[in-house]
């Protein structure tokens, strides 16, 4: 139960971290590639300066994915607590 406790309260942590960074997130994935897009306008690209600028997209893809499952395994013990319990009052 501590386990599924601990998971609750890292999920609601995630879920506000989530709330303030995701717009956050999103502003720098387009200013980043929208400066990529402006690399590519002035002719070819170094091979160095694409993989930061898709590193940096890469990066932030990969650390909202990983809020995201936080927030998500939460969800989930949660529902199973609450169907547990709605179980254990029907007896």
């Amino acid at each position: 139960l501590m386990d599924k406790i601990d998971v609750l309260n890292q999920s609601r942590m995630a879920r506000h971290v989530y709330d303030v960074s995701k717009s956050l997130i999103e502003a720098h994935k387009k200013a980043l590639l929208d400066r990529l897009l402006s690399e590519t306008r002035t002719g070819p690209v170094d091979p160095q300066t694409y993989a930061k600028f898709l590193g940096g997209i890469s990066a932030l893809d990969e650390l909202d994915i990983a809020i995201r499952k936080s927030i998500l395994k939460g969800e989930q013990i949660e529902r199973e607590l609450l169907d547990a319990a709605t179980r254990s009052d029907r007896n």
